[in-house]
């Protein structure tokens, strides 16, 4: 996916006071101007649905690029998805969903 504009946990932090940034790291990756495959994309997406099951919150709100959660959803080999959910995302859509977990999972699988 191409990379947007970034900014350091800290500057996030002093911008959204009232949200939590302790878990995203203080600076990012360096841009680059290659995409990523697919399959990088759809396992990022998967490191962090992966990261999603260690919080002790029953409900979530995830907010992604429309671009990762249809690679996540449609093309990686360990999720499964209803057929409402795979497809293009547009623009601000929101989707409602259960996820459960079948089998040990690990985010560098």
């Amino acid at each position: 996916l191409a990379s947007c504009q970034r900014r350091s946990a800290s500057a996030l932090a002093a911008a959204w006071p009232h949200w939590d940034f302790s878990e995203v790291l203080e600076d990012d990756a360096p841009l680059s101007d290659d995409l990523e495959t697919v399959e990088a994309c759809a396992q990022r997406g998967y490191q962090g649905l992966c990261a999603l099951w260690a919080r002790p919150e029953q409900h979530l709100a995830v907010v992604a690029h429309g671009g990762l959660l249809q690679y996540l959803v449609n093309d990686h080999p360990r999720v499964r998805t209803h057929a409402s959910l795979m497809g293009h995302f547009g623009n601000c859509e929101v989707r409602s969903c259960q996820m459960s977990l079948h089998g040990e999972g690990d985010a560098k699988d």
